[in-house]
C-alpha cells in the first residue's frame, strides 16, 4: 500500500508502474477526501456565517459520495474486479 501526500508524494506517483499508480492514487484520494469530510464537519459545527454553513451542508453529500466512490474503486482494484 502506498500513502501519497503533498507535492513530493505526487512526484512519487511517476515512479510506480500502472497498477501501482492506480493504487497509490486511490490511496491518496481516499485519505484526502476523508480529511476533507472531517474538515467540512468541523467547519459546519464551528462556523458562524449562516451562508457559509448552508454551503457546507449543501455540498457535504457530494464530498461523501466522491469518498464512497473512491473507496469502492479502491476495493474493486484491490480485489482484481477491474482489469488492467
Amino acid at each position: 500500500m502506498y500513502v501519497i501526500t503533498g507535492m513530493t508524494g505526487l512526484a512519487r506517483l511517476n515512479e510506480v508502474e500502472a497498477r501501482g499508480f492506480d493504487e497509490a492514487y486511490l490511496d491518496r484520494e481516499v485519505v484526502y477526501l476523508q480529511q476533507l469530510v472531517e474538515t467540512v464537519d468541523t467547519l459546519i459545527r464551528s462556523v458562524t456565517s449562516v451562508e457559509l454553513k448552508m454551503l457546507l451542508v449543501r455540498f457535504r453529500p457530494s464530498f461523501i459520495l466522491h469518498l464512497d466512490q473512491a473507496q469502492r474503486l479502491k476495493l474493486a482494484i484491490g480485489t482484481l474486479e477491474i482489469g488492467r
